[in-house]
């Protein structure tokens, strides 16, 4: 019971003592926050948007100003507002700000209901088309009429879903070679149209893997490969079938 009570006594002191050399840490470090100043701003992660562009739209402090006095909530709400920015990070370290960023990727373009073109991301947000270099080879969503209400949604989100599938499907074969995604409301389905002007139906969504299978099986059987150039349609919709149509 004596020994208990010496653990006890000694856990007690220990506690004190830590709390006391935090309290005198943070009170130090706060102190030495007040006195230094804002040396550098650094911006890493991004590749879309220049440094600074973001520097500009988030209104940095200027260099010299008094670290307590930056915003740094602020300032990361205000690169969030970007159109182009996923996630963002900003912390003091060393005397500098130091700003991480995530950028939303685009993926494909897709034509407005008024005839302009825009940006898709990976995670079906439309952005602002703007010059990138080098210019981004990127299939073209067509036939969804870009409003808010909920089909809508749901096919903008129907389509990057086939895109993200195709890209990470294989050897980015079909990737490469797709033009338009070109949602057929009549069908109720989405087509593939590829660089050489081929259809291909892709069928229902949760059946992406298996369709894409198919067209890859398809398109490497020697017996048939002779006659893919004189081709207009491949249907996938047909679980364990191929249907072909011809262009002639």
């Amino acid at each position: 019971m004596k020994f208990l009570r010496i653990l006890l006594r000694i856990a007690i002191v220990l506690v004190t003592i830590g709390t006391i050399s935090y309290s005198v840490f943070y009170y130090l470090y706060e102190f030495n926050q007040e006195e230094k100043n804002l040396e550098k701003t650094i911006v890493q992660g991004n590749n879309l948007l220049s440094s600074e562009e973001i520097l500009e739209i988030a209104s940095i402090p200027l260099k010299g100003t008094p670290l307590k006095s930056i915003d740094v909530k602020g300032v990361e709400s205000r690169i969030q507002s970007i159109a182009f920015i996923d996630e963002v990070k900003v912390e003091i370290y060393n005397q500098n700000l130091i700003i991480s960023v995530k950028e939303e990727q685009p993926i494909s373009y897709i034509v407005l209901d008024d005839g302009t073109i825009q940006f898709v991301s990976e995670k079906a947000k439309i952005l602002p088309l703007r010059q990138i270099f080098p210019i981004l080879d990127l299939p073209v969503i067509q036939g969804i009429k870009v409003k808010s209400d909920t089909t809508t949604k749901i096919l903008l989100q129907e389509a990057v879903s086939i895109v993200n599938g195709i890209r990470n499907y294989a050897d980015n074969y079909i990737y490469t070679i797709t033009s338009e995604l070109v949602y057929k409301p009549e069908l109720r389905t989405f087509l593939i149209v590829t660089t050489d002007k081929q259809e291909i139906l892709i069928g229902n969504l949760n059946n992406l893997d298996y369709n894409l299978q198919k067209l890859l099986y398809f398109w490497n059987a020697d017996k048939i490969s002779t006659a893919v150039t004189g081709l207009k349609t491949i249907d996938l919709r047909w679980s364990g079938q191929v249907i072909l149509k011809s262009k002639f």
